[in-house]
């Protein structure tokens, strides 16, 4: 029986990353979302770290730059460019 059934597991892996400003600015601060309960900040370098499995979606935001929302890949670092 164990033979027929599908299992997805989707491992989580750390990814890693830097926020910055279109002048290349560290962003501290940003938020970084994967779902109501799992986030972190940016901290003073712009740099941030956090469990995600592949295919869920970072969302980036700080106040006065738009939001990005990111799918997670087999990359495990993703620098990203906020814009205003």
């Amino acid at each position: 029986l164990l033979a027929f059934m599908q299992i997805n597991v989707f491992a989580q892996v750390s990814i890693k990353g830097k926020i910055s400003d279109n002048n290349g600015e560290p962003i501290l601060g940003a938020s970084i979302l994967i779902s109501e309960n799992n986030g972190t900040v940016t901290d003073y370098d712009g740099n941030f770290a956090i469990k995600a499995s592949e295919k869920q979606i970072l969302v980036i935001s700080f106040i006065n730059y738009q939001t990005q929302e990111v799918k997670i890949g087999k990359e495990k670092t993703i620098n990203i460019v906020l814009k205003k």
